[in-house]
């Protein structure tokens, strides 16, 4: 299993933002929905995905992942924290729903070229 792993990492090849761009494009219907669903899911547990961080990391506005991110929230896919008064950050955190395995683990065999989870921070404390 050990040696599994190492070969498919050896031929594991780096994806380009371009080539992310064009595949979520061709498969989910919007060029930015899978590099927002890959910073969800690899992010770790109690962290949400600040959307202006996300686009400073990929170079766009933040604006691009509104559409998509909206009907994840609708689908159950997110949940949102409300900004705290020191703090006007929203974050997006992915819930407990199934899908979420299965995405994690697609967006992990993709094997980005930029640090997606990087865009994540401490979810707030429940009020």
């Amino acid at each position: 299993m050990i040696l599994d792993s190492r070969i498919k990492n050896l031929y594991r090849e780096i994806v380009m933002i371009a080539e992310l761009r064009r595949f979520s494009a061709a498969a989910f219907g919007h060029r930015y929905r899978l590099e927002l669903l890959s910073a969800l899911a690899t992010a770790a547990a109690g962290q949400g995905i600040s959307l202006s961080l996300l686009a400073d990391r990929c170079g766009v506005t933040a604006s691009v992942y509104y559409p998509p991110v909206r009907k994840m929230a609708d689908w159950g896919m997110v949940v949102t924290s409300s900004p705290e008064r020191a703090e006007r950050r929203v974050l997006y955190a992915r819930t407990d729903a199934p899908v979420w395995t299965g995405l994690r683990m697609m967006v992990e065999d993709l094997a980005v070229d930029v640090d997606l989870a990087s865009a994540a921070l401490n979810w707030p404390a429940a009020s």
